[in-house]
């Protein structure tokens, strides 16, 4: 029985419960990507909520190549000697072990949720807010034409996968010229070894979805192209006219890798 957490020790349970009810939290079982980690936007990561038999609770992974990259940290707490509860769409995860404590909760909402997590020991206090996908985004629903229509021109790109892009490939587009009913935004990439990819993704506009969430120094849009399992993932953040523009399920040329690829223009 033990808890696991990257910056914390391993701490013994000490007070046995009944097993935690799994059955609470299988809404949100799963892998997603971050919209939002302690009050950052620009973190590129994905979170998993886990529950086996060697424990409940959530990990972040981090994805390489954006400018803020999330840590690699775990919450887990053994099955035996959790609590799990739940009311309505808050689920809550409660854990304790000697002078340890834990405190999860987990808030559904339309196509996204939330995590809240405390964690107490005699190192101190980790507070950890994260905000996942799960085909949605807080925010408004705008269409997607739209969105592109808002978008549309010429970006000079700043960085390509946290690096700087070559001198004759700096220029993002967003173009409307050509199929009417999708819209094509080309982010050209060049890693240091390798093909450069001209990063040319198109967006249907039956099939992509867009949600804006707008705060006191920036604007953020989800876009989601597919459906279920095919879902991609993808968001594009104006801040004070600096564009961050990432994409979740990015493959460099002959890795099998998954990473957020991460374009920052003007």
């Amino acid at each position: 029985m033990k808890l696991f957490f990257a910056a914390f020790p391993v701490l013994i349970a000490t007070q046995l419960n009944a097993a935690a009810d799994y059955t609470l939290i299988k809404d949100i079982l799963g892998s997603y990507p971050l919209l939002e980690l302690n009050g950052s936007t620009r973190v590129s990561g994905r979170l998993d909520v886990v529950a086996t038999d060697g424990g409940v609770g959530f990990v972040l992974t981090p994805l390489k190549m954006g400018t803020e990259i999330a840590p690699n940290e775990n919450i887990i707490t053994p099955k035996e000697s959790t609590v799990l509860t739940r009311e309505n769409n808050l689920i809550t995860q409660q854990f304790r072990a000697g002078g340890a404590t834990v405190k999860i909760q987990y808030e559904i909402h339309d196509g996204y949720f939330t995590v809240d997590s405390e964690v107490t020991t005699t190192l101190g206090i980790k507070i950890t807010r994260a905000i996942a996908t799960q085909g949605k985004s807080p925010g408004d629903k705008l269409d997607p034409k739209v969105f592109m229509e808002r978008i549309q021109g010429e970006y000079v790109i700043e960085l390509a996968g946290g690096s700087k892009p070559k001198p004759d490939i700096k220029t993002a587009i967003v173009d409307l010229e050509g199929d009417p009913t999708e819209g094509a935004i080309h982010v050209p990439y060049c890693p240091s070894s390798g093909p450069c990819d001209g990063g040319y993704q198109s967006f249907p506009y039956d099939s992509t979805r867009v949600f804006q969430r707008i705060t006191e120094d920036s604007n953020l849009y989800v876009i989601l192209k597919g459906s279920g399992t095919k879902t991609i993932y993808y968001s594009w953040e104006d801040k004070q006219g600096i564009i961050t523009f990432r994409n979740f399920q990015y493959r460099i040329f002959g890795s099998e890798e998954n990473v957020c690829l991460e374009h920052v223009m003007y």
